[in-house]
Parts: structure tokens; C-alpha cells; sequence
């Protein structure tokens, strides 16, 4: 009897220990729909590209990465969906993952990691903080930029 109890007492403890993740996606056929949609022209030059900016600010049920003040990604949690602006093209995002301090933000071809957030505190709805780096990977070539800052505004 007594094994049986420290069996269960150590299952709870690590079960106890599991991390929060929050999974965001998008429904399969609008994400296809919008990647055939979307016209995406190879960069000159292959090694590197270009992330342009958009005019999306945050708001409730989105997630928003800004770069000087500029906003570089748009993530709508509501609707599962997002874009970045990659070599001029609007580049659909399909998937936002989240846990504690980490967001990993995908599409076709396009893989986004922000790792080791630094979190203010939680004012209104909002949550927001700043990432030491973000890396992009898009066509298999990765650009990495600095002092990213995020606002999260979930809509729960």
C-alpha cells in the first residue's frame, strides 16, 4: 500500500510540473486557400530579405511584434491567422504557439521563434515585453532582429 501511495504522490508531483501551452491555428482549408493566394516573389539576393512593415496596431484578440515602433507581424488569435511582410509580399501565418516567456509563429515557409521574453507587468487586457532577438526563417534562409517588442492582447 505504501509503494502505491508514493507511485501516485510522485505521478502528481510531475504531472504538477507540466508547462501552460496555448496552441492558436487556423482552419486548414481558409489557411491553404490563403497560402495558394498569396504571390510570393524569390529576393535577389538569396542569402538575405527583406521584412517590411504594416499599419496593424494591437488591439483585443491580437498579438502584435513591433520593431522602433513599427509593426513587423500581425497575429490574429480570433481568427487563427496572420501575415508578415516579407520582400514586399504580404506572407499569410497560419499557427502561433505560446508558453511562458516563448511564441513560435508559422506558415508555409516561414518559421518565426522569439525566445526568453522579458515581460512587464500585465496592464488591462494586454500583456507586452521585449524579446533580446527574434529569428525569421523563411525559404530556408534565417534573419535574426533585435530588441522586438510585443503586445499581447488575448481575448479571453
Amino acid at each position: 500500500m505504501k509503494k502505491t501511495f508514493w507511485i501516485y504522490l510522485l505521478f502528481f508531483a510531475v504531472l504538477s510540473c507540466k508547462k501552460e501551452n496555448t496552441t492558436v491555428a487556423g482552419n486548414a482549408q481558409d489557411s491553404l486557400a490563403a497560402q495558394d493566394s498569396a504571390t510570393m516573389s524569390s529576393p535577389q539576393n538569396p542569402e538575405a530579405f527583406g521584412i517590411g512593415t504594416s499599419e496593424e496596431k494591437p488591439s483585443q484578440g491580437k498579438t502584435v511584434f513591433t520593431e522602433n515602433g513599427n509593426t513587423i507581424l500581425s497575429f490574429d488569435t480570433n481568427a487563427g491567422e496572420g501575415f508578415m511582410i516579407i520582400n514586399d509580399e504580404k506572407v499569410p501565418l497560419t499557427k502561433l504557439d505560446f508558453t511562458e516567456n516563448h511564441y513560435k509563429i508559422t506558415g508555409k515557409d516561414i518559421s518565426i521563434a522569439a525566445d526568453n521574453g522579458d515581460f512587464d507587468d500585465t496592464t488591462g487586457d494586454c500583456m507586452s515585453g521585449t524579446f533580446p532577438e527574434i529569428k525569421i526563417t523563411y525559404k530556408g534562409h534565417t534573419v535574426s532582429l533585435a530588441h522586438i517588442r510585443v503586445q499581447d492582447c488575448p481575448s479571453y
